[in-house]
Formats: C-alpha cells, sequence, structure tokens
C-alpha cells in the first residue's frame, strides 16, 4: 500500500503546487496544462509525466474511481479563483471535493 499511498501523495502535492504557486497570470495556463494531461492519462491510462504515469498505476491497481479525480480537479479550478466561503454549505463543498479528497 505504501507506494501507492506515496504516488497519490505525490499527485496531490504537484497538482496542489502548480494551482498555488506563483501569480494568478502564470498559474492558470500551467494549472490547466496540467488539468488536460490528468484527464488524457485518466482516459488512456498513459502520461509522459513520471508523476502523473505513478498515479495512474495507483488508480488503476486500487481501482479508485475516476469521478474522485475529475471531483478534485475541478474543485481545485474553482479555489483558483477563491474568495471565501459565502455560507457553512459552501466551506462544507470545499471539504467534500478538495480536502476530503486528498
Amino acid at each position: 500500500m505504501q507506494p501507492h499511498l506515496i504516488a497519490a501523495y505525490a499527485f496531490l502535492a504537484r497538482t496542489d503546487d502548480l494551482a498555488d504557486q506563483g501569480p494568478l497570470h502564470e498559474r492558470l495556463p500551467r494549472w490547466r496544462a496540467w488539468a488536460e494531461q490528468v484527464a488524457s492519462g485518466l482516459d488512456s491510462g498513459r502520461a509522459q509525466d513520471p508523476v502523473l504515469r505513478a498515479f495512474l498505476h495507483t488508480v488503476s491497481v486500487r481501482q479508485l474511481p475516476h469521478h474522485w479525480v475529475h471531483t478534485y480537479l475541478k474543485a481545485t479550478d474553482e479555489e483558483l479563483h477563491f474568495t471565501g466561503h459565502a455560507t457553512e454549505a459552501d466551506f462544507q463543498r470545499y471539504v467534500d471535493n478538495l480536502a476530503l479528497p486528498a
């Protein structure tokens, strides 16, 4: 189980770094390219990036539902434009879609 946990953590850390580091105008194109690579990798089971390749192997071996990854990516995309939680329900959606999958 340990290699799969490491692959998942590396994927989450890479995704978080791409979404959080640098000015928004630099992050957006970098983030979109990564999200496209992830979606393509989930469809094909292949990727050039070694972190993504390891994560895709984990997704396959551990039979992780792809919708979990897509939900996480969508929530990360929304977080790029985060301005705060207007309601408790908004905060709970953040926890359910971004923090909890991680």
